[in-house]
């Protein structure tokens, strides 16, 4: 899935010469996680704006912030949107920018607009039943398991990893049917384990929920 159309290009950037209180200041009306600075068009570092705020009387402008408190991130305006969630998940931001293979600054994407096409899809928008089946990791296949509810005419909506631990997977999938117990009967005769029956989708509201409040928090910056 290509997220192109959803990168934005309204977000203040910094130079190296901007004071560290000014782009505190300028950054005081947006909940962004870090801060872009530029270097002739190019992005010199990402800041994190906890940093500016605790070593704002520490360093006076954004050039003398050490190597060790500098981050150098960023993403290209075709990036798939798996990578884009992986991202946003490992470096721990809510902002990513966007950059050229010459690391020109273009833009940047949005964690609240990753999550909304991720909300926008049937596995999250359409109503069905969950169902949480566990296997040992090396014999489990998404195959198997999209053949098993086909075969009963079911919809699948969508499948993905649940959990892992060191032995067992336990995957998530979500259905519409009217033959839940032949599904599960069939799960069951492959050797999957159907740990959990969630007829009310309680975990995809949870998810649903946390976005509903992120976006409202994210709100804020629009």
């Amino acid at each position: 899935m290509n997220l192109k159309g959803y990168m934005s290009t309204d977000l203040l950037t910094f130079s190296l010469e901007d004071k560290t209180i000014e782009a505190i200041d300028k950054m005081s009306g947006y909940m962004y996680s870090h801060i872009i600075v530029l270097d002739s068009g190019k992005i010199w570092s990402i800041l994190s704006k906890k940093d500016l705020i605790t070593l704002k009387h520490k360093y006076a402008t954004l050039k003398d912030f050490p190597d060790y408190k500098r981050q150098f991130f960023y993403v290209k305006e075709d990036e798939k949107w798996g990578i884009l969630c992986r991202q946003f998940t490992y470096i721990e931001t809510n902002i990513l920018p966007v950059a050229d293979d010459n690391g020109v600054y273009l833009g940047y994407y949005k964690l609240s607009d990753v999550m909304e096409v991720m909300f926008d899809t049937p596995y999250f928008k359409d109503e069905g039943v969950v169902l949480l089946v566990s296997k040992n990791k090396d014999k489990y296949s998404m195959m198997e398991i999209s053949q098993i509810v086909e075969l009963t005419g079911s919809s699948l909506l969508g499948i993905f990893v649940f959990n892992k631990t060191e032995d067992n997977i336990v995957i998530s999938v979500k259905i519409q049917t009217n033959n839940l117990a032949e599904i599960t009967e069939g799960l069951r005769r492959y050797k999957y384990d159907v740990i959990e029956n969630d007829g009310e989708d309680i975990y995809i509201r949870e998810i649903k929920d946390k976005a509903d409040f992120m976006r409202k928090y994210m709100s804020f910056n629009d």
